[in-house]
């Protein structure tokens, strides 16, 4: 069926625009653990970009599911949908293309996790050295070469 041959399009057109996504995430990662702001910014726009794509072809996955739930059950999921639609050759391909976007989804959610992370300790570390300039007593967090090692804070040294 037509249809469902671009339900499949669909699909792979999302798998590259999540793939395209998951490399600018970690090229923005680099740049993160580098302290490459310019490159940040510019990671941070394409990103922008890329989401939007993701959504406009979301908002027509939706639409055309819905509309194949409008002639027969609502209450269906979306895989049942669908699978009305494609033929019995297709629903292979359907199911994998759909378990490689859940992967990347995945991974993307995972990359995303660290990158906030990198932001967070980034923030940290500015908002220490600001208050450091100010005059303000250092926290713990900051290294200072004349600073005795707050109680709790032991190293261990292991040989392996």
């Amino acid at each position: 069926m037509e249809q469902g041959n671009v339900f499949l399009q669909m699909l792979q057109k999302r798998i590259e625009l999540l793939s395209h996504l998951k490399g600018l995430l970690l090229q923005q990662q680099r740049a993160l653990v580098e302290g490459d702001t310019d490159r940040i910014t510019s990671f941070s726009e394409l990103q922008i970009e890329c989401m939007e794509e993701i959504q406009t072809l979301e908002m027509a996955w939706r639409k055309m599911v819905q509309e194949i739930k409008t002639g027969h059950d609502a209450a269906m999921t979306t895989e049942q949908a669908v699978s009305l639609i494609l033929e019995d050759s297709e629903i292979d391909q359907f199911l994998a293309l759909g378990s490689q976007v859940k992967s990347l989804v995945s991974e993307i959610n995972m990359i995303k996790k660290n990158n906030t992370m990198l932001i967070n300790n980034s923030l940290t570390l500015v908002r220490s050295t600001m208050r450091y300039l100010r005059g303000e007593k250092p926290t713990d967090s900051f290294y200072h070469p004349n600073r005795k090692a707050a109680a709790g804070h032991i190293v261990l040294n292991r040989k392996l």
